[in-house]
């Protein structure tokens, strides 16, 4: 994604929308999010949608700043359908290790 006017945030489509993508308890499935601009002040937010359920290491993983694609920052979403039909989804930030 690029935001290239200003920040956005992504939020992500209610999960009754998402039955062919994740349709029984257990099924997993992993997106990989980076924000492709070049301009530091414009960031990159995740947001749950309805049923959604998001989880991190702190507060900000589901952020990415600007010109982080530069950097090699992607945000790695796993994601499984939980018993209640809800979707938990974990996300890593990863940086450039190079």
């Amino acid at each position: 994604m690029t935001p290239n006017v200003a920040s956005f945030t992504y939020t992500l489509p209610a999960t009754s929308t998402l039955t062919s993508i994740l349709k029984n308890i257990g099924d997993t499935h992993s997106w990989v999010f980076q924000n492709a601009t070049t301009t530091t002040a414009t960031t990159l937010t995740l947001a749950a949608g309805a049923g959604w359920n998001l989880s991190g290491v702190d507060a900000n993983v589901d952020v990415i700043a600007g010109a982080a694609y530069t950097d090699r920052v992607s945000q790695y979403v796993q994601c499984y359908r939980q018993s209640n039909k809800d979707i938990h989804c974990k996300i890593d930030k990863a940086i450039a290790a190079d």
